[in-house]
């Protein structure tokens, strides 16, 4: 629990802080700009948030960088630590006079916050979860009817946070990790084959495929009889090394064919005549008579000389695409031959081998091609399961945590109003969430039901704070908040309120803020011993 905060800015150089209810007190004119929301964004501060840097950017403007010294307290054991608005993404540990031991990053600290409020398994999700539950002006994070939307998340997102603070998340976060697997394999096979490094086939395809590997297989019986009549060796041509021979041999047949249509077309271009004006020159002079003839000329000889270097260009090419052209072949005759090798088929009429080679070639490369594609899915199958059992799972768990919340709701709800009128619900599916509001739409009731929702989470979970500035108290009718105060009190784990005008509430509400006040702000002894919004 936070014991207490200190800063050489304050005008109270001390804010001592207890179990329980914990309040900051305005003054009974509801004073403005005297401290009360500021404060109360220090206290998310200390618990790891960094609106106070992003909204509150006024106090560093006017009253410069400053640090907070702060002590928790967990089991009876105290622990001490600097936190300052420059370098805000670090803090100092300390001894007990705040002599700097060490230096931890926010994220170290904010999973040492999580362990030591028993919220381990929210790691380091913490502040994503819990701050949202310090509803405070300017983190309009207070929408009645949207009560876990924060700044930049999403439905999915939020619905995932109350999962968690529910310790309901982790058969969930294991099927995710389940399928996150899935879905790298799947991300592998789509981005081999759009790099070309193993075929692209789909379902009509492997169907064929399936056809044509029937026929082959009759072939390849049929030509396997006809050569064991000769004592042919079909072990020696269906092995391994000669199928990759005869891969080979296909994948260099390809590029001869590419570079002999490549030289093909390149004696084309080098038999091609010149570009010639001359013939039509007079004819150009008929239509134009004051065309430039000299700038014509000058163009033609510049098209013969371009065309020389290309020609040379192109002849040059020509010459290297033949010499590799030959090595191609080489290369062909070296694999015939340790084909007719590896076979020892050499008196057997070369027609017979280069069928069964071709036929265990093309059935190699659609049993490959099929392979591929049962592969895949597999892998489509498999995730299309586990995501069933996800959404199922998920179903499951917010059915229960939704139940729960409304039954704690329509307590805390009963208990604030003592009558019959209708206590909010709050619904959640897959991907959306609600908070309705019945009949009353007023604003003092609106504030109520996030207030009671945000009681009912406090009280399921493990919530090691709750926040609620005096935005959500305005309009509450008095009969309630005295009611209101009193379900604050209840809880041990420490609540932070801000109030003021309390004079309109019930004696023993007032003795019970009073009693439960960490600090009282009024125009005169504000929260900063400057007070710019009037110096200004």
């Amino acid at each position: 629990m936070l014991k207490q905060i200190r800063c050489d800015k304050f005008n109270n150089k001390i804010i001592n802080f207890h179990t329980g209810l914990n309040v900051v007190l305005g003054d009974n004119k509801a004073t403005n700009s005297i401290g009360k929301s500021t404060l109360l964004m220090i206290i998310d501060f200390i618990f790891g948030g960094n609106s106070y840097i992003t909204k509150n950017n006024d106090v560093v403007d006017n009253i410069g960088h400053h640090s907070f010294n702060f002590e928790l307290e967990f089991d009876n054991e105290k622990f001490y630590f600097i936190r300052n608005t420059e370098n805000h993404l670090t803090l100092s540990v300390c001894d007990k006079n705040y002599n700097k031991i060490k230096d931890i990053s926010l994220d170290e600290y904010k999973i040492f916050l999580a362990k030591k409020y028993d919220n381990e398994f929210l790691g380091n999700s913490f502040r994503s979860v819990v701050g949202n539950y310090s509803r405070i002006w300017g983190k309009d994070n207070y929408d009645v009817e949207k009560p876990l939307k924060q700044q930049n998340s999403n439905s999915e997102s939020a619905i995932i946070n109350i999962i968690k603070l529910f310790n309901k998340y982790k058969s969930i976060e294991s099927l995710e990790k389940q399928m996150r697997v899935i879905e790298d394999k799947k991300k592998t096979i789509n981005k081999a084959v759009s790099n070309e490094l193993i075929p692209s086939i789909t379902k009509v395809q492997y169907n064929k495929n399936l056809s044509e590997l029937e026929n082959l297989d009759k072939k390849i019986d049929k030509i396997k009889n006809e050569m064991v009549d000769i004592n042919l060796d079909i072990n020696a041509i269906m092995s391994e090394e000669v199928l990759e021979l005869k891969n080979q041999k296909s994948s260099l047949l390809l590029k001869r064919n590419h570079i002999a249509n490549k030289i093909k077309r390149l004696e084309t271009n080098l038999n091609s005549d010149d570009i010639k004006i001359n013939s039509k020159m007079e004819k150009l002079v008929e239509f134009f008579p004051n065309i430039n003839k000299n700038k014509l000329i000058e163009i033609n000889d510049f098209h013969k000389n371009m065309s020389t270097t290309l020609k040379k260009s192109l002849k040059d090419e020509k010459e290297n695409l033949e010499n590799y052209l030959k090595i191609l072949d080489d290369d062909i005759r070296l694999i015939d031959s340790s084909i007719a090798e590896k076979t020892k088929l050499k008196s057997v009429p070369q027609y017979g081998i280069e069928r069964l080679t071709d036929l265990l070639t093309k059935q190699n490369n659609l049993k490959q091609m099929n392979e591929y594609y049962e592969k895949k899915q597999k892998n489509l199958d498999e995730l299309n399961i586990i995501k069933e059992s996800l959404k199922e799972i998920k179903s499951k768990v917010i059915s229960e945590i939704t139940k729960s919340i409304n039954i704690e709701m329509y307590n805390y709800f009963s208990d604030i109003y003592n009558d019959i009128r209708k206590s909010p619900t709050f619904s959640m599916d897959l991907q959306t969430y609600n908070l309705k509001r019945y009949n009353d739409r007023g604003t003092g009731s609106s504030y109520i039901n996030l207030i009671t929702f945000d009681l009912a989470i406090f009280k399921l979970t493990k919530l090691p704070f709750l926040i609620h500035d005096s935005i959500l108290f305005k309009n509450i009718q008095v009969l309630a908040f005295d009611n209101l105060v009193n379900i604050y009190k209840s809880f041990e784990r420490q609540t932070f309120i801000a109030i003021d005008e309390i004079n309109k509430f019930s004696k023993d509400t007032i003795v019970s803020l009073e009693n439960s006040k960490v600090v009282a702000l009024d125009e005169q002894h504000t929260l900063f011993n400057k007070n710019w919004k009037l110096d200004s």
